[in-house]
């Protein structure tokens, strides 16, 4: 009898302590699963230290993965029931992002408002067109697919897009336009696979709907069908996670000859640690039009990164984007650069939903008032200056020095004028095209 007792104590303490032995210890971790960073080991002077060291051993327990995965194939079979970090059922065989509750407009929404205006300000001192762009989720457009009993509303993102509109904003909210393809019929959200983010036809509808609301657009023309093929591919995997689907998903293929020139500025050209997204694109097919459709800077979220993205490429001829989340605030940096036409910002509603953004950078973000020769001090010739280091696209100049109690600073290069804007390191510089560059440097600042 007593050997019995001790097989099964050995069993129980071999049960308790082998995901104990497999604990993720890996810095910085992101479960797969959840799409989000597991909880770091917290420090003494955590304020909620007992538990953040719950949150630790619940996140990074041996086999978390495999248990999630086994009770969601369980709870799915025997009740019918999506039990998933991230997912719930809907009617008609729909899956959506779990809805944690109702939320209202908050001090983050006033802070990101601000800064558009501030930014837009900028851009218009400087004659570039902005548009700012709102990307609904599924929840918003396919409520009536949600589960029984379950409202939801988005009406915090009309607070924010109204004062945005008092500013004066060129506001595309493709909500309507979406909820009226789904309402005639027209899938722009696969019922299961990647529900976070609309589909091909869905981006098809949306970045037209874009276009025909820019102001300046020369001959630029909605995308049609025809330039695409059309391929229908098999999805058998729920994104971030290892539930098995069977869906059918059409993928739109532009025919156009895409040229793509992002790999032309690596190493050169500064983009954020966490969202380091960029490109370059030229659509050959366009050469003949290019002085008459707007060049283009995207600061893009998941929406456009693959799906929305093809139809950009395919409209326009220049066709430059930045992954917007954190480096929106860079945007001086990049216009110096890149010297577009028209600027759009591009957000979806779950990067509201999930805090995406870097309130205190946006809140403390300074852009240049706009130059004007007459109400600046100048220092010519300034060639002794400046810090110029020249790379095989990208030239970077950086101010020795800068006289005290400076705010607003540029540098006219050539006969164009550039905002100095200040780096990760502290540098007062100027990233520019190599081609831009010429040793005829003239310093500019107000007091």
């Amino acid at each position: 009898m007593k050997r019995k007792q001790y097989i099964f104590l050995i069993i129980i303490i071999l049960i308790i302590s082998i995901p104990l032995i497999f604990l993720n210890c890996t810095g910085r971790d992101k479960s797969k699963m959840e799409n989000r960073t597991l909880q770091e080991f917290p420090t003494l002077s955590s304020q909620d230290l007992t538990g953040s060291i719950e949150r630790y051993f619940s996140d990074r327990i041996g086999f978390r993965d495999e248990c999630v995965s086994a009770n969601m194939y369980f709870n799915d079979s025997v009740f019918s029931k999506l039990e998933h970090p991230l997912y719930m059922y809907g009617k008609s065989g729909n899956i959506f992002k779990n809805i944690k509750g109702p939320r209202g407009y908050i001090s983050y929404d006033s802070s990101f408002a601000n800064f558009v205006i501030k930014a837009s300000r900028y851009l218009k001192a400087k004659d570039i067109e902005f548009m700012f762009v709102f990307n609904p989720s599924k929840a918003s457009v396919m409520n009536d697919r949600l589960p029984y009993g379950m409202n939801y509303d988005c009406i915090w993102k009309d607070q924010i897009q109204e004062v945005m509109k008092k500013e004066g904003i060129n506001c595309v909210d493709n909500t309507d336009t979406l909820i009226l393809k789904h309402l005639s019929g027209e899938s722009v959200f696969n019922k299961k696979y990647d529900i976070f983010h609309w589909n091909d036809l869905g981006a098809f509808y949306g970045v037209n709907n874009i276009i025909e609301n820019i102001v300046s657009h020369g001959e630029l023309l909605p995308n049609s069908k025809d330039e695409f093929n059309i391929e229908v591919k098999s999805r058998k995997e729920l994104p971030l996670s290892r539930y098995e689907i069977d869906e059918k998903e059409e993928v739109f293929l532009p025919k156009s000859n895409i040229e793509n020139l992002s790999s032309e500025y690596d190493g050169e050209l500064y983009t954020g640690s966490n969202h380091s997204g960029f490109g370059y694109y030229v659509n050959q097919n366009k050469l003949n039009k290019k002085d008459r459709i707007p060049k283009i800077l995207v600061f893009q979220g998941s929406y456009m990164n693959g799906m929305g993205e093809k139809f950009l490429k395919n409209a326009f001829y220049e066709y430059v984007f930045v992954n917007g989340y954190d480096n929106l605030v860079d945007m001086d940096y990049y216009v110096n650069i890149f010297k577009p036409d028209l600027v759009i910002l591009d957000v979806e509603e779950d990067t509201f939903l999930d805090g995406y953004g870097y309130e205190s950078n946006m809140t403390n973000k300074v852009f240049n008032v706009g130059f004007n020769r007459d109400e600046l001090s100048c220092i010519a010739d300034c060639f002794d200056k400046v810090i110029v280091t020249r790379g095989k696209k990208l030239t970077k100049i950086v101010l020795k020095e800068v006289p005290s109690g400076v705010k607003d600073m540029y540098l006219e290069i050539g006969g164009n004028v550039y905002d100095v804007v200040t780096n990760v390191l502290g540098e007062k510089m100027v990233t520019i095209m190599n081609e831009d560059y010429s040793d005829d440097i003239s310093f500019y600042y107000s007091e």
